[in-house]
């Protein structure tokens, strides 16, 4: 079977685009799984901050906590999941 592939040109510099999808706070806008998002962490992000998430499921609200693990600006992000269904 072939595969396929996708690209969006974002115009915007690399470090604008890394901040937002590094902060989970900014998912609802583009991620229609969750409905709102809140941070529990003030300030940058960073490692050890947290972010609640909430989405519906069959009807029910949702809530999963995640923590930032693994931090490198401009270059990976990594979560880990506190609380909540998902791993």
């Amino acid at each position: 079977m072939g595969g396929f592939e996708t690209c969006i040109v974002i115009d915007r510099p690399l470090d604008e685009v890394a901040a937002y999808l590094s902060d989970l706070e900014n998912d609802p806008g583009w991620r229609r799984e969750w409905a709102d998002a809140e941070s529990a962490s003030e300030g940058p992000v960073g490692v050890g901050t947290t972010t609640t998430l909430f989405g519906q499921v069959w009807g029910r609200r949702m809530k999963t906590v995640y923590e930032v693990a693994v931090y490198e600006p401009n270059r990976l992000t990594e979560w880990r999941t506190v609380s909540g269904p998902l791993p």
